[in-house]
């Protein structure tokens, strides 16, 4: 069973994007159930920048112990751990394909075998 995920933003709270400067976003998402379930995130965005999740950081009980998985998406999260996914957005690579003020959204999905969550968060193209 899965709680939820949250995101947090670069080190502006406006999610801001910029030509050739990368935004990062922090997922986390935990295992609150009975039993152990594989977690796989995957991330977009609206205007097709390049944008990579990273492997997850598994926290809780047991994590040290299950280093073999600790580095890898999709990950298997015990009861009671929680993993957290830094993905990257890199902003266009000519200034000019920046449009002041145009949203860009990002839709992470994580999906396991009974659930599938999206979060969405949106971006602002900044040219300064």
């Amino acid at each position: 069973k899965l709680v939820s995920t949250q995101s947090t933003g670069s080190a502006s709270p406006a999610y801001v994007l910029r030509a050739k400067k990368k935004t990062y976003l922090m997922v986390r998402v935990s295992n609150n159930g009975d039993t152990g379930v594989l977690h796989l995130l995957t991330c977009r965005n609206s205007l097709n920048y390049a944008i990579t999740v990273g492997n997850p950081t598994v926290t809780g009980p047991g994590a040290a112990s299950n280093a073999h998985n600790r580095k890898s998406n999709p990950v298997f999260l015990e009861q009671g751990q929680g993993a957290e996914f830094t993905v990257t957005i890199t902003g266009p690579r000519n200034r000019k394909d920046v449009e002041h003020g145009r949203t860009v959204v990002v839709s992470c999905e994580l999906t396991t075998d009974t659930d599938r969550i999206i979060e969405e968060v949106r971006l602002t193209e900044m040219k300064k």
